[in-house]
């Protein structure tokens, strides 16, 4: 053999032996990529889970605090009946209002719909009615006259 073929050779195991290292560098990247990417993955489903617990203390903290908003709003109803809101009005100087006492202002262009209130004909009840028949015609009665005292007859 000649120079040249040993030079040959020796060039061939040196890179057989180059070609291993850069194969095991290659799979270490590889590895270290997967676990990067696990760590990842771990990372962003606890996050998750840990923001769906969140969401769930949170959603369960407005539902009782929804709750607590309707005792209070049926406490207020209560506390706030009409005589004390009467009393109140009458305590601030608030007297009722007559029909001389009440002032119209008229704007140019603006369709005014004055004119008298007029009162909305109850059917009667008739004997033979259900309790429903009459709960809903007793309803309709009182409606009627809420109507009326918003219109300034009643305070």
């Amino acid at each position: 053999m000649s120079d040249s073929d040993n030079w040959l050779s020796h060039g061939f195991r040196r890179a057989s032996g180059l070609l291993e290292k850069q194969a095991a560098l290659g799979w270490a990247v590889i590895v270290a990529l997967l676990a990067l990417l696990g760590v990842i993955y771990l990372a962003r489903g606890s996050q998750m889970v840990m923001t769906g617990y969140r969401t769930r203390e949170h959603t369960d903290e407005l539902r009782a605090l929804q709750e607590e908003n309707i005792v209070l709003e049926a406490r207020i109803a209560t506390v706030r009946s009409l005589d004390e809101l009467r009393d109140k009005a009458r305590a601030m100087g608030f007297t009722l209002a007559g029909p001389g006492d009440i002032e119209y202002l008229i704007v140019d262009g603006y369709p005014s719909g004055l004119g008298p209130v007029k009162e909305a004909p109850v059917p009667p009840i008739p004997e033979t009615a259900t309790w429903l028949a009459s709960w809903w015609a007793g309803l309709i009665r009182g409606f009627g006259g809420w109507t009326q005292s918003m219109a300034g007859e009643g305070f």
